[in-house]
């Protein structure tokens, strides 16, 4: 395995960073800064909005700053709001 990976990271160095901050559980660098970019948003401008939309803002924002991030909800997805672009 080692030696696989070695070549692979050779070859592709930036894929095999991805994967190796993914296995670490770490976040991405520009994460922290970003999220707080977005809270702070919210916190400038609140607004009074359902619980589940709400959550589908959080997906809407942090979806595309995590390619790691997974969920779900079959076919409740419309009703629940955890469909995201």
């Amino acid at each position: 395995w080692n030696e696989k990976f070695a070549a692979y990271a050779k070859a592709f160095p930036q894929e095999a960073a991805e994967f190796t901050r993914r296995m670490k559980g770490e976040m991405p660098s520009d994460f922290d800064a970003k999220a707080n970019e977005f809270i702070a948003k919210l916190q400038a401008n609140p607004a009074k909005i359902a619980s589940r939309k709400a959550s589908q803002n959080a997906i809407e924002a942090f979806g595309p700053l995590l390619p790691e991030f997974l969920g779900g909800s079959a076919d409740l997805a419309p009703s629940n709001l955890t469909l995201w672009s």
